[in-house]
């Protein structure tokens, strides 16, 4: 005996869902791109700036260009690989040097807001097993969400240490600022993509941070005060 079955209309249906999820995953992922690189592109188009208004610095503004050029592009690959779920390419990273290059390439957005921007403290020695670029990205997202969220005369502190947990040394990333702070109801939810305190961001700046630490077997914290300021902490095992 056989039984004959139309699947046509289940075929059709089938191919319009995975159209849908496909429309979907590139919705997501153009969103993400586009929030990724607002942050390298306002840095950028400072130092342009820069070099109208000073020509004698014109080869330190070009070569901050030139690195920011770089990360624009290493930004496209690596939301690309978090899109993809591909595994980073990992290799030794300073962690106290990027931290540094980092803070560098966004102090002329931190002057324009008009906030203090500080290395504070640095450990030269500390060695992560990581991806630079990601590292950089972590960085520049961490230091540009608190200058958004700290008022002018308002200062940001960055610094980098090692410590030792469970028998082993970890680094230790921390950026502290003095701007308004997380409500206690939001804390837990900050890191969700698509949630922002604010409603003027896509919030995706913190969930790609986690994503990318996660990627790196690290951890990621934030404690805060309403009003007082906020501080991150991202901590990576130190090689």
């Amino acid at each position: 005996m056989w039984i004959l079955r139309d699947i046509t209309a289940h075929k059709q249906a089938e191919r319009e869902r995975e159209s849908a999820r496909n429309t979907m995953a590139l919705a997501e992922m153009s969103t993400v791109l586009a929030h990724e690189i607002r942050n390298p592109l306002e840095s950028m188009e400072l130092f342009a700036g820069l070099i109208a208004e000073d020509p004698a610095q014109t080869s330190e503004w070009v070569s901050h260009l030139r690195a920011g050029i770089r990360m624009l592009s290493a930004t496209v690959n690596n939301v690309l690989s978090i899109h993809n779920g591909a595994n980073p390419h990992l290799a030794s990273v300073n962690l106290t040097a990027c931290a540094r290059s980092g803070l560098e390439f966004v102090r002329p957005i931190a002057e324009q807001a008009g906030v203090t921007l500080l290395f504070v403290e640095g450990d030269d020695s500390l060695v992560i097993h990581g991806n630079e670029n990601m590292i950089r990205q972590m960085i520049l997202n961490l230091i540009c969400n608190a200058i958004r969220h700290t008022p002018a005369d308002g200062k940001i502190e960055v610094s980098t240490k090692g410590r030792s947990r469970q028998g082993a040394i970890h680094a230790l990333l921390e950026i502290k600022d003095t701007g308004c702070g997380i409500p206690a109801d939001r804390i837990d939810r900050i890191f969700e993509a698509g949630f922002s305190g604010t409603g003027d961001t896509p919030g995706l700046g913190l969930a790609v941070c986690k994503r990318l630490v996660n990627q790196h077997r690290g951890e990621i914290r934030v404690s805060s005060r309403v009003n007082r300021g906020s501080t991150f902490q991202l901590e990576f095992p130190a090689l």
